[in-house]
């Protein structure tokens, strides 16, 4: 129903790995489902991950929990950050599982209250209030990173989706990262995450219900040193850019990294 959690951002991992020559598989997890209305579908994000020798792997964000006048579950989902728990929840934050994730907002007990933001990477998911603002909770904002260009572009990924109210509250809003914006009135959905960010959607309005946002699909990046005057790249897969010296393989949808034989790199991921 209206008045869901916001959706949980996807996890958020960064690091380096001694490669060799393989072919490594690239899973790029899809967002998660956000329900259409009254009907209480609402799924975590897929898991994204690289198969390493010692695999890279992080999870998809926690659904938003349900709204006034539903099932349960209320409260919302763990995943790479926990979603947001749905208006009148009575609910403690729900914790994200996985690197780089944060807790959903919680939500009040009585009234037609606000529902909680979804967490996102650098942040908790904020907590809806209640009677008589019955404000819904902002998601939390996701964390910056210059892997994809350089360090003069940073693109922050995987904001928190904003929790969804009622007639007389305000919605709330998608964290920095690409968080879905809540439903603004009685005749608007919840927005989705911003493509390829691994952000959570928004929660939909309360009275009349309205769908909440679908969550977005993540994105898996590797990059190695050029280690040569022109630009050459070493291994194939994903869309090939350079910048500032390195080789980049962004992947916004599954897909395979091959080395070849000669290829004895640390990359990071």
């Amino acid at each position: 129903t209206g008045g869901g959690g916001g959706g949980g951002a996807g996890g958020f991992t960064t690091g380096s790995a001694p490669i060799g020559a393989a072919s490594y598989a690239v899973v790029v997890g899809e967002g998660g489902r956000g329900t259409p209305a009254s009907q209480h579908l609402q799924l975590n994000g897929g898991n994204s991950s690289i198969a390493f020798s010692s695999p890279i792997s992080t999870l998809g964000g926690g659904a938003g929990g349900n709204g006034a006048n539903a099932p349960a579950p209320y409260v919302g989902s763990s995943g790479g950050s926990g979603g947001g728990s749905g208006m009148n929840a009575n609910s403690s934050p729900n914790p994200g599982s996985g690197s780089g994730g944060n807790p959903g907002g919680s939500a009040p007990s009585s009234g037609n209250t606000g529902a909680g933001g979804g967490g996102g990477a650098s942040q908790s998911g904020e907590d809806g209030s209640a009677s008589p603002t019955d404000n819904a909770g902002n998601g939390g904002d996701g964390s910056p990173n210059v892997y994809a260009f350089g360090p003069t572009t940073a693109i922050t990924y995987a904001g928190g989706g904003g929790g969804g109210t009622n007639v007389n509250g305000q919605h709330g809003n998608g964290g920095a990262g690409g968080g879905g914006q809540a439903s603004t009135s009685n005749s608007d959905a919840g927005n989705p995450g911003t493509y390829s960010t691994g952000a959570g959607g928004g929660g939909g309005w309360y009275s009349p219900n309205q769908n909440g946002g679908m969550g977005a699909s993540g994105i898996c990046i590797v990059r190695y040193q050029i280690g040569r005057l022109l630009a050459e790249q070493k291994a194939t897969g994903g869309a090939v850019s350079y910048y500032n010296n390195k080789t980049i393989h962004t992947f916004i949808s599954s897909g395979t990294f091959v080395t070849p034989a000669t290829f004895n790199e640390t990359v990071e991921y």
